[in-house]
């Protein structure tokens, strides 16, 4: 992967935040902090988008004829079993 180099604008408070974020000593450079900032909004954005596609796959589905529990009992069997994976 390459290294773009790049200049940017960002407030006082920003500003504040990137230098005490700086304190901490868990960075060594802006660059840094702003580099893990990207990666999880890159993230955020995804799970984001996994939502969406599943509410409008569900939207799309139609009515259920399960009881709300029957649903319950079944998301909690299939989240256990993507743990298990």
């Amino acid at each position: 992967m390459s290294i773009v180099k790049k200049s940017i604008t960002i407030t006082s408070e920003q500003n504040s935040w990137l230098e005490n974020q700086l304190k901490t000593g868990n960075y060594a450079s802006d660059s840094e902090i702003i580099r893990e900032a990207l990666r999880e909004k890159s993230e955020r954005a995804k799970d984001v988008e996994l939502i969406r596609n599943k509410l409008m796959a569900s939207e799309k589905s139609g009515f259920s004829t399960r009881s709300p529990k029957d649903i319950m009992k079944d998301t909690k069997k299939s989240l256990l079993l993507d743990d298990e994976v």
